[in-house]
């Protein structure tokens, strides 16, 4: 189901997993807020695990800022995505809206891959995707589990200034504790009631690559 406030939750592992994200205090890093919301996403929709991607300095591109659950050769690849490929997070971040593949990575075979753009108020602030467990789309309660989650995102970086890689060869995270993300005024977020949530953000479904 959904409100006027956005979708609605009654499963309690879901209540209190929105619950940790909203109590925590301001002292997170960059780096340790993104993984806080990579971690609640991956284990709320089962999946083998997911990255989050924030701008370059120059628009060309995103960087990796956090992961979790997957193994090198796979956050290796994903150390920097050039704005202008045809894969799930960069159309996500490029459309800003949240975007589906069964074929999630080269690196991972019969795995898909759904990602969800942070929002901000012009643009979005960057993109978290998820790698599943199989090649089948989450249902209407993941899809907008995960729009939740990366509203809270955007509200954390939004309250912030944070730097962001500044050449499109970046090939490590330099979001780490201290680091600052360029400041911007999110949409609101407001924490939902505990109901079930209804309706499927919409999404495209096309290959990780062209």
């Amino acid at each position: 189901m959904t409100d006027d406030a956005g979708p609605v939750f009654t499963r309690r592992s879901t209540v209190a997993r929105l619950a940790l994200l909203e109590a925590q205090g301001d002292d997170l890093s960059v780096h340790e807020a993104m993984m806080l919301a990579l971690q609640q996403a991956t284990a709320e929709v089962g999946a083998l695990g997911g990255v989050v991607h924030l701008p370059c300095e120059t628009p060309d591109g995103l960087y990796l800022v956090a992961s979790s659950g997957l193994p090198n050769k796979v956050t290796d690849e994903l150390a920097y995505l050039a704005i202008d490929r045809d894969l799930v997070p960069v159309r996500a971040m490029r459309e800003g809206v949240l975007c589906w593949s069964e074929d999630g990575s080269p690196r991972i075979e019969n795995h898909g891959a759904v990602a969800v753009p942070v929002p901000g108020t012009e643009r979005p602030l960057g993109v978290l995707t998820l790698f599943l467990s199989d090649d089948r789309k989450p249902d209407a309660s993941g899809c907008s589990f995960l729009t939740v989650v990366a509203g809270w995102s955007g509200q954390w970086l939004g309250q912030r200034t944070v730097d962001p890689a500044p050449c499109r060869d970046c090939d490590r995270p330099r979001a780490g504790r201290g680091s600052r993300v360029a400041r911007s005024r999110p949409t609101p977020w407001r924490p939902p009631t505990p109901r079930d949530p209804g309706g499927v953000p919409p999404g495209r479904r096309r290959g990780w690559r062209s």
